[in-house]
């Protein structure tokens, strides 16, 4: 029933190594309602598997090729699916599509896994489509899964912004809008009004590897999160390798507004112009980011709206083996918003180092002590046991080590010996 508040779903189905191939292309029609930016639709027939209205279904072991439109989507009511071992290549669209209801009380996409898969070269024909996709969609774990060569973004995490509840008749979110059940909200509401309403909501984005995204589009990101609500978290993922010249991008990025996120024990490595995005109340904790490729930019960590009071930046290491870099690049108060700024943050712990000018990281540390900030922080090399080759552990005595950050082992990131 979807304008009424409860479903009668399907259970127990089970796909198993079957190949899925040539399905139409989808056109935009005016009646659609899009995602955010309509990087998809929401609740269309344009994926080559669709769970719609399902709970215990999986979809394992399976080939999708060579389409026109997305490979697997999960509509609507979709608890306690299982998108597992799949293979998704050379298709049109997304790759996999986790799309609850709109923002309202009806909250019944959720609890899903997808684990294990391997996507490459999606978005062929519409180049703005994601590797992985969760939108109004919560408690779900997206882990495992290697994402590589894709136009725009690997993965995305999205719901709805505070300012499209007071706007008409806009393609874009506002026609997902159940104004039905929201009946109490203010004309102009804010993130708090909204925020019950936003259900992608402690998803957990973990051991995912992506490399060799953003390939065709800019501004867009390895791992991206924005109109989401609180306690996702972003953890233990490898991004590396989106060298596409193409500005505005960065290896994990939060978005303008999103708040409560958690980002932590992720690797970013030769990434174009940004590392990592942080704006207001985000936590970014024990992150490895590595040789950030500039021009443009070549921030390690980009704070870009506040008030960040609420943040957390510790037990970080930035890490440069050439000589040019910017270890934190701060944005003055701008459009409405405050000042995005390390001092108002809880920053501290962190590692800077400039291998070819370590002068350098030593001034960067200056700095920032100089306004109360990183007052444990050291500008030291971390002693990375083989950075070419990607091995970003600490060798014994690093000075990581004495500071409590967490080593990260890539080998237990990306796709499992199980994976076809």
């Amino acid at each position: 029933d979807k304008n009424g508040p409860t479903d009668v779903p399907v259970r127990n189905l089970c796909f198993r190594g079957l190949t899925f191939m040539h399905g139409d292309r989808f056109s935009v029609t005016d009646r659609d309602a899009g995602l955010q930016h309509d990087w998809e639709m929401h609740d269309r027939d344009n994926a080559l598997v669709r769970l719609r209205g399902t709970e215990h279904c999986t979809i394992e072991a399976c080939r999708f090729r060579h389409t026109g439109g997305g490979a697997i989507r999960v509509d609507l009511h979709g608890e306690a699916n299982t998108i597992s071992g799949n293979v998704i290549e050379h298709i049109g669209g997304t790759g996999i599509l986790l799309c609850g209801y709109g923002p309202g009380t009806k909250d019944v996409n959720k609890n899903n896994v997808v684990f294990n898969n391997h996507i490459h070269h999606v978005g062929e024909i519409y180049p703005h489509s994601p590797g992985i996709f969760v939108w109004q969609s919560g408690n779900n774990r997206v882990a495992n899964n290697l994402i590589h060569h894709t136009p725009y973004t690997g993965i995305i995490i999205s719901g709805c912004m505070a300012q499209f509840f007071s706007k008409s008749d806009d393609r874009e979110l506002v026609r997902t809008i159940r104004r039905h059940e929201l009946p109490k909200l203010p004309a102009s509401p804010k993130y708090d009004d909204v925020k019950p309403y936003l259900h992608s909501r402690n998803n957990r984005i973990e051991f995912n590897e992506i490399h060799h995204a953003m390939e065709q589009l800019g501004d867009g990101n390895g791992i991206y999160i924005r109109g989401a609500g609180p306690g996702n978290i972003i953890r233990r993922n490898f991004v590396h390798d989106l060298v596409a010249p193409t500005p505005m991008q960065a290896g994990i990025r939060t978005d303008g507004g999103q708040r409560d996120t958690l980002i932590a024990e992720n690797v970013v490595y030769r990434c174009t112009s940004q590392g990592i995005i942080l704006k207001l109340n985000n936590r970014c904790i024990n992150n490895v980011v590595v040789d950030v490729i500039a021009p443009p930019r070549g921030y390690y960590l980009s704070l870009r709206e506040g008030p960040m009071t609420g943040a957390v930046i510790r037990r970080n290491v930035f890490y440069c083996s050439g000589s040019e870099c910017v270890f934190i690049d701060e944005s003055p108060a701008r459009r409405g918003q405050g000042p995005a700024r390390a001092s108002d943050a809880d920053t501290d712990e962190n590692i800077y180092f400039c291998a070819g000018d370590p002068s350098k990281s030593r001034s960067t540390l200056a700095k920032n002590r100089s306004r109360g900030v990183d007052l444990h922080s050291r500008a030291e090399d971390p002693l990375f046991v083989d950075p070419a080759n990607g091995d970003f552990r600490f060798r014994p005595g690093s000075p990581a080590l004495e500071m409590g950050i967490v080593p990260i082992d890539v080998s237990q990131i990306g796709l499992r010996s199980s994976a076809p």
